[in-house]
């Protein structure tokens, strides 16, 4: 009995990645309904006035149109030191990072 080589499986296929600078390219006289965003800088956050920061980042979020979910990532990640480390404390064992519940900590925390 003769044994056919083994088959190998299919290679995969590609995966067609939209880039963000793609994205913001695209104008409405090009036939699609897209337009250019104006840049933004997201606001940092050393631990001082953490209501007046979230309202910048909510104001920045409702630009974007970010979904609920991505918020508090996006937001951690303008962090200065002591908002970093006590972020990294926060997320532990939380399973969803609601917006408005981060908020509710980080002023809890880090107001005067």
């Amino acid at each position: 009995m003769v044994r056919a080589a083994p088959m190998a499986p299919p290679p995969p296929v590609p995966v067609q990645v939209q880039r963000v600078a793609d994205l913001e390219n695209l104008r409405p006289n090009r036939g699609n309904n897209f337009y250019q965003l104006p840049h933004l800088d997201f606001p940092q956050f050393s631990g001082e006035n953490p209501l007046e920061w979230a309202r910048k980042c909510k104001k920045v979020f409702e630009i974007y149109k970010t979904h609920e979910d991505q918020k508090v990532a996006l937001a951690s990640v303008y962090f200065d030191r002591w908002p970093d480390i006590w972020f990294e404390g926060w997320k532990v064992g939380r399973r969803e990072w609601l917006w408005e519940e981060f908020v509710v900590s980080l002023c809890n925390r880090f107001t005067d």
